[in-house]
């Protein structure tokens, strides 16, 4: 089984095994920010705010739910997000 998607997200293999899909971004203030998507064995889990500091978390019962709910996270514009400052660090 592949613990990745060929668009490089986690698949739902590889978040069943543990594997979280995290991406860490900076704002136009310079405060850096990490997203997490995670599987706790039950629920789907998104997890936002910034590295040093409270964050902000939704469950969800579908796989499809929560990245959709994740990407309207950094699609919004009134977030403050640097475009084109996404890393993926758990990258295969």
């Amino acid at each position: 089984m592949q613990t990745h998607n060929r668009n490089g997200d986690v698949s739902a293999y590889g978040l069943a095994c543990g594997i979280p899909q995290t991406l860490t971004c900076a704002t136009e203030s310079g405060e850096t920010w990490r997203f997490t998507l995670s599987h706790n064995g039950t629920t789907y889990d998104v997890h936002a705010g910034p590295e040093c500091g409270p964050k902000e978390w939704a469950q969800f019962g579908r796989l499809r739910d929560a990245r959709a709910f994740l990407r309207r996270i950094l699609a919004k514009s009134d977030t403050g997000l640097v475009r084109g400052m996404f890393v993926t660090q758990n990258a295969a």
